[in-house]
């Protein structure tokens, strides 16, 4: 039998449960719900395997090499069958290179061979879209070259030479300039390396000129490119050149890649310059509209 007192505080708790509507069966079953959903709560904020899942990457592969610049345009005084001369234990390193010309280190490391080859696989917010690669060697050496990942997993980049640096340079001003979020917007890499040739990239490694300066005048260009081809031809037609200057420029990256001498070379953006003079009429517009056009935009670089 229930004392007295034992008796009293089971009244009181009958009294309280008629009064509040809680009742022990309660008190369990949301204890057994905290419990699950605490449980939920904790694998959902596991950094491991989700956290992984979301991060961009790629595999890039490329060569460091000592060329001067003269990677097989038409200044170049390389012999047609001569190659590019590896730099070996170059250290190389990669960036993305935002929309609007911003920089954030990806992380990756990777060291070239005795051909002055590498593998590079990076990793973080931006890895999948126009990344800057980097080498930096003994002696002083340095050189860099733009890729376009373009949400592949792995591709290869372009030779790095002087030139590639200077193009490199030039881009991430130019679209720091356009100051858009929108890579479609503004100037595009193959703006950039159908103005950048052999003799300019020459003249800005050689400080003669500033990769600022060319980067600010692309981006007008592009810019002025843009307001009259949209009023000319609308922006679909706007849209079908950018999608256009992006095939051409892949085009080359993959060329250069898998050029074996300055002549491959040579030829390689030879078929560029072509593609890049054809990108209005691919997209449909007319001869006037790219006469203009390329007017508009020729003058503000002279």
């Amino acid at each position: 039998m229930l004392n007295s007192k034992n008796q009293q505080s089971r009244t009181n708790l009958q009294e309280d449960h008629m009064i509040t509507g809680i009742t022990p069966r309660f008190f369990l079953q949301f204890a057994a719900v905290l419990f699950i959903s605490s449980g939920l709560l904790l694998a959902g904020c596991d950094t491991g395997t989700d956290a992984m899942d979301d991060e961009e990457s790629a595999t890039i592969s490329g060569q460091a090499t000592e060329d001067n610049g003269s990677d097989g345009g038409s200044e170049s005084t390389m012999d047609a069958e001569e190659t590019q001369a590896g730099v070996e234990g170059a250290v190389v390193t990669a960036a993305a290179v935002h929309a609007d010309g911003s920089v954030t280190e990806l992380a990756g490391e990777a060291t070239t061979n005795a051909e002055g080859e590498f593998t590079l696989e990076v990793e973080g917010e931006g890895a999948s879209g126009n990344v800057q690669v980097f080498a930096e060697g003994d002696n002083g050496y340095e050189s860099s070259a733009l890729v376009k990942v373009d949400g592949q997993n792995s591709v290869e980049a372009r030779p790095m030479t002087d030139r590639s640096e200077a193009e490199a340079e030039v881009y991430i001003e130019a679209r720091a300039e356009a100051g858009t979020d929108d890579y479609e917007e503004g100037p595009t890499a193959a703006d950039v390396a159908a103005y950048v040739n052999a003799e300019v990239a020459s003249a800005i490694n050689a400080g003669a000129q500033s990769a600022s300066e060319i980067g600010v005048a692309i981006a007008n260009a592009a810019k002025a490119e843009t307001e009259f081809h949209s009023e000319a031809e609308g922006s679909a037609a706007l849209g079908a050149v950018a999608d256009a200057k992006f095939s051409a420029f892949a085009d080359l990256q993959s060329d250069l890649a898998a050029s074996a001498d300055a002549e491959a070379r040579a030829e390689a953006f030879a078929e560029f310059e072509e593609s890049f003079a054809d990108v209005f009429a691919s997209a449909g517009a007319d001869i006037e509209a790219q006469a203009k056009t390329r007017q508009a935009g020729t003058s503000l670089l002279i």
